[in-house]
């Protein structure tokens, strides 16, 4: 499926969750997009993003400290300004995807040579940093702009450790036997992921184990690599994560493909990985492609894998979202006594984030411009009504928040999983917490559970607000209730939410308790489940 196809098809499955009835795929709106584009065409009406006039360039040099003053990666978005735009006028979401993600390096900085003009330039570290925001214009004449990251919370220092568990390479590439589009090192992900703020990170090519040393060689005091495959079997995908040899399994093709052969293949795949030493996972179990998903007949047998990725990163968790069906085959699961924990993982294969760009760009282009030359519009109707009934109930309803997603939670450690830990992180006390459940899912907020006498002690913390937090607990339990900020925090640049929840009947009767915290899907963390509260009653 290609990469268009795949960001029309999430923006149809919602749109189908609301209610709406789209009627066509997202094969069948991208052959109709291009047709469309061809009937312009035709007309003389070609598209083009380049802005007319000569550009001029100028480089922006940016240096960033961290929190005690010294030189470190972080993330660096610039958001162009368009004519007649302020800092105080600028708003994320304003019909175009043109955002430019980079980071700084080791030495803390970044050389961009950009077109001259005002951007808004975004400096962030991941979750447990203040995220910096400022008007800057490039000149012909180089530019300097430093920064000074203010982290609000060490959760280091509470044993928590952020890390991205799926995570692809150069590796995966044709280069490499694979076929996925991917041109970034080993050495550019490790990058990426620090200046997210990651501890700890699995590069998960597909394919094969040819990234393995060099992912080994980019352990340093701050980050920990894991060494980590992402298995394509012939009905679903396996991580075999922490696993230093390659997992060779017999796929079975044919006649041979029977349902017992393809149950014995998941059986071989996950006791090697095993045997091994590392932890069989799950990826995205409702995906859109049946190669990609793991068959449903097969339900039986999910209790072989140690963690299932219910929130891949390149979808948003969002109603009617492949994300959102396997939360909620996770959350059935649970009501039957089977406790598979939960994890995130990007799913990165372009760490620059700029994958839908030039779509989103086309789509908002064409829309308006068929809006100005109906009887194109008319005689593309004939052949593509429903295609395009579909198209405007994207572009009048949705486009808006999936502009939002792309511009906030794509690349590396755009999700993340938190673990809980004793001591330093190594690679199989992540392992272990990860088995255990000892973790939380997130692409921003900070949201972890503990239970005390008097209730259950919520530790909810963010770098942008939050408004809801949401109860989730067995036998269909759910309750939804607004967050107040903590005093402390009012005025500052970050939020405290934190609260203890009382004990109630209803929370007793519940056999697990797991949270959200969120004001969007956009900013939003999961726990994994509570279990075994009664103890602390």
């Amino acid at each position: 499926m290609s990469k268009p196809e795949k960001f029309l098809n999430i923006g149809i499955s919602i749109l189908e969750a609301r209610g709406e009835k789209p009627g066509c795929s997202g094969k069948q709106l991208w052959s109709m997009i291009r047709q469309a584009r061809n009937l312009l065409e035709e007309q003389g009406i070609i598209y083009s993003d380049e802005e007319p006039g000569q550009k001029t360039m100028g480089t922006l040099r940016v240096l960033v400290l961290d929190e005690n003053g010294n030189p470190t990666p972080a993330q660096v978005k610039l958001f162009p300004l368009k004519s007649g735009e302020s800092a105080k006028t600028f708003h994320r979401v304003n019909g175009r995807i043109d955002m430019i993600r980079e980071m700084t390096g080791e030495d803390g900085s970044l050389d961009k040579f950009l077109p001259t003009g005002a951007y808004i330039m975004e400096i962030s570290k991941g979750s447990e940093y203040i995220i910096l925001m400022e008007e800057v214009r490039v000149t012909e004449t180089e530019m300097t702009k430093s920064f000074r990251l203010e982290r609000f919370v060490h959760l280091g220092e509470r044993g928590y450790y952020a890390g991205d568990l799926h995570h692809h390479s150069i590796y995966s590439s044709p280069v490499y036997g694979g076929d996925d589009d991917v041109c970034e090192t080993p050495e550019e992900v490790s990058c990426s992921m620090r200046a997210m703020g990651l501890s700890y990170g699995a590069l998960s090519d597909h394919h094969n184990t040819l990234n393995h040393d060099s992912w080994r060689a980019q352990e340093k005091e701050d980050f920990l690599p894991i060494v980590s495959k992402e298995i394509s079997t012939t009905n679903g995908h396996v991580m075999a994560m922490g696993v230093e040899k390659d997992v060779i399994y017999h796929a079975p093709f044919g006649e041979e493909r029977t349902e017992e052969a393809l149950r014995a293949e998941f059986r071989s795949v996950t006791e090697q990985i095993r045997r091994e030493g590392g932890l069989p996972q799950l990826n995205h179990p409702r995906d859109y492609s049946v190669s990609t998903s793991f068959n449903p007949a097969f339900y039986d047998m999910l209790d072989i894998f140690q963690t299932m990725e219910i929130w891949n990163g390149s979808h948003p968790m969002y109603y009617g979202t492949t994300n959102a069906d396997a939360a909620k085959l996770w959350r059935d699961l649970l009501e039957q006594g089977r406790y598979i924990p939960a994890v995130t993982g990007s799913d990165t294969h372009n760490i620059r984030a700029n994958d839908y760009h030039e779509l989103f760009r086309e789509i908002m282009w064409l829309c308006e411009t068929l809006e100005e030359h109906r009887e194109i519009r008319e005689s593309l109707a004939e052949e593509y009504q429903t295609e395009w009934d579909c198209l405007e109930l994207l572009h009048k309803s949705l486009l808006p928040a999936m502009e939002k997603w792309a511009e906030s939670n794509l690349t590396s450690g755009g999700v993340k999983t938190y673990v809980k830990l004793e001591g330093k992180h190594t690679v199989q006390k992540v392992l272990d917490a990860l088995r255990k459940g000892q973790s939380f899912l997130t692409n921003g907020p900070i949201l972890y559970a503990e239970p005390r006498k008097e209730g259950m002690a919520l530790t909810i913390l963010g770098n942008l607000p939050l408004e809801q937090l949401y109860i989730y607990g067995s036998g269909g339990y759910e309750r939804k209730m607004a967050l107040t900020e903590r005093e402390e925090t009012q005025g500052k640049k970050y939020y405290d939410y934190s609260l203890i929840l009382p004990w109630n009947e209803e929370i007793r009767e519940c056999r697990w308790l797991f949270f959200a915290a969120a004001s969007d899907f956009t900013n939003l963390a999961i726990t994994n489940p509570t279990q075994n509260m009664q103890y602390f009653w």
